[in-house]
């Protein structure tokens, strides 16, 4: 190693990772821009052995983001890990608890009440639409809107139509 060199990719790390956090592979990939594959391989392996990169990590804020903020099936999530740069059995194994009728419950809750006052077959139509877009499986979509239009809060006179 050249004394300044990988002093210099271990910084650029550092200032990249406090900007947001990233993967092995993400950092590996901006790191190479600048530097050699020699220098990003040693300022990779002492950001891992400080704590600072760590792929597990990653995947479980990820998994934790995505069950509170924008929810989506699992295998949505598990392709959305592996495409940052998180190894396929990493994701697996931070999607393997995620339960996707609790999270299409919660996505049918959160956008049913846009849909008030709509006849039924709109409201059911436009809630599957919105549920399968976020990867649930047609059943699941199907009967989390069925779900939804049942226990939705009553009032309006559309709400006897369909």
């Amino acid at each position: 190693m050249k004394g300044e060199k990988p002093i210099s990719a271990l910084a650029e790390g550092l200032r990249l990772l406090s900007r947001r956090p990233l993967t092995t592979a993400g950092l590996r990939r901006r790191l190479a821009r600048a530097f050699p594959p020699e220098e990003v391989a040693w300022a990779i392996e002492r950001l891992q052995a400080m704590g600072y990169l760590d792929d597990r990590r990653f995947a479980q804020n990820w998994v934790e983001a995505r069950q509170t903020a924008r929810p989506r099936a699992r295998w949505l999530v598990e392709r959305e890990l592996e495409s940052q740069g998180v190894p396929p059995p990493v994701a697996q194994e931070a999607v393997q608890f995620w339960d996707d009728a609790l999270l299409a419950r919660r996505c049918a809750q959160q956008w049913a009440p846009r849909l008030a006052g709509l006849p039924r077959p709109t409201f059911l139509r436009r809630l599957y639409a919105y549920l399968r877009r976020r990867g649930f499986s047609p059943s699941l979509a199907r009967q989390t809107a069925l779900d939804a239009w049942a226990h939705r809060p009553q009032g309006g006179p559309l709400d006897q139509v369909g």
